[in-house]
């Protein structure tokens, strides 16, 4: 399990590169469309996460974090089904996890994943990236038949929303391919990374913007 994620890793797959631009990506990405919300709470929510996102572009991970935390707090007063709340920790679970923090970015997603499923759609990028850390969480864990249904659930929305090239796709792809050597599957885990690491070769890991 370990050997395939370092190939996927050593391929630029799981790059800091990439993994800040699915934070961007977390930080660009809409709220329901329903949402008028202003007042103090909001603006005070908007602007740590505009902190945050200046942090991420200049790889300030801990000041990120921070501004991070401050966010989720703001965005509590809003209740635990807001989905201002739940873009919070999805975007810190991606920190935790480009810092391979993964018990702490499985925490967060999990809470973070219903709430987006409900407020934003099942096929949300958002949703994608919840499945991503969740299921990159059950790899390293060494729980591969737990892994492989999120991780492919992660593929399919994010070839849907970002398009079949995005990073979010090459990494669901590689932590799937981990998944299915974890399941004693090398021929399914295969034809994922190698077309993951075509991804990787070709894209250099742009910055992200969802559809």
């Amino acid at each position: 399990m370990v050997s395939i994620i370092g190939i996927a890793c050593g391929r630029g797959m799981w790059t800091r590169p990439t993994l800040l631009a699915l934070c961007l990506l977390a930080a660009c990405s809409p709220v329901s469309s329903s949402d008028s919300r202003e007042g103090p709470e909001f603006i005070a929510w908007k602007r740590q996460m505009d902190i945050a996102e200046a942090a991420l572009q200049r790889s300030l991970n801990s000041e990120a974090e921070k501004a991070l935390k401050a966010a989720l707090v703001e965005a509590e007063a809003f209740g635990r089904d807001d989905t201002h709340l739940a873009i919070s920790q999805t975007m810190l679970a991606l920190v935790h996890t480009l810092d391979q923090r993964f018990g702490e970015a499985q925490s967060l997603a999990q809470r973070a994943l219903p709430v987006l499923e409900k407020n934003l759609g099942p096929d949300n990028t958002m949703v994608a990236m919840s499945l991503f850390v969740i299921g990159s969480y059950q790899v390293v864990s060494l729980q591969p038949t737990r892994a492989a249904p999120l991780l492919e659930r992660a593929v399919l929305i994010a070839e849907k929303s970002l398009g079949p090239q995005a990073p979010l796709v090459a990494l669901s792809l590689s932590m799937l391919s981990a998944a299915y050597i974890g399941k004693m599957q090398p021929a399914r885990a295969e034809p994922m990374l190698r077309r993951a690491v075509l991804i990787a070769e070709v894209t250099r890991s742009p910055f992200p913007r969802a559809r």
